[in-house]
């Protein structure tokens, strides 16, 4: 606040039928009231997810925008790295989330779902068809095949929490360490 103005804080508990308010006005709030607030303000903002009370919406429709053309610009190459589809999903999923408290909606936030929807179904499709060609080299024992489409599916989901991923990454685990007992069946029959 500025010079002259009330200064306060306030922390009210209100536990089954019991409340408890404490208040401190016009001087600065002891260590013990100041960690409090520090350990409530850090708890909703991470746990409760209202982190956005303390941007204004403007803030938020611009963060939005930024997500949104940061996918777009994913989107549009996305044939050119394979994690670009999955990028510019979590773009799009991110400006979506900055616009949840924000009301009314901006005027473009139909459209920005279409998008989010088109990219979620598009990497979905594109997933499942490496996916198959995939498990149909593993299936022909065809290993140099399997490595490249696996590798291709975890560039295609960058993000090693995904279970996609986790997927593809332990079968490529696998067919690598066929390659390499293939690789020294070789050497030892000459």
């Amino acid at each position: 606040p500025r010079p002259g103005e009330l200064k306060s804080w306030r922390v009210k508990i209100i536990r089954g039928s019991s409340v408890f308010t404490t208040s401190v006005e016009n001087t600065q709030p002891p260590e013990a009231l100041k960690d409090v607030l520090t350990r409530l303000e850090t708890f909703s903002k991470n746990e409760l997810g209202i982190w956005a009370i303390s941007y204004s919406a403007d803030d938020l429709v611009a963060m939005s925008g930024e997500s949104e053309r940061s996918a777009d610009a994913k989107w549009d190459e996305r044939d050119v790295a394979y994690g670009n589809r999955f990028l510019a999903l979590k773009s799009y999923e991110e400006a979506i989330f900055y616009l949840d408290t924000v009301n009314p909606k901006p005027d473009n936030f139909d459209a920005l779902l279409e998008k989010r929807d088109k990219a979620r179904a598009e990497l979905e499709n594109y997933y499942k068809e490496r996916r198959f060609e995939a498990d149909r080299a593993i299936n022909l024992s065809d290993w140099p095949t399997a490595k490249q489409a696996l590798r291709v599916l975890c560039d295609a989901i960058p993000d090693s929490k995904d279970s996609r991923y986790q997927e593809a990454s332990a079968k490529l685990l696998d067919v690598e360490a066929r390659l390499k007992e293939k690789g020294r069946g070789k050497k030892g029959g000459r």
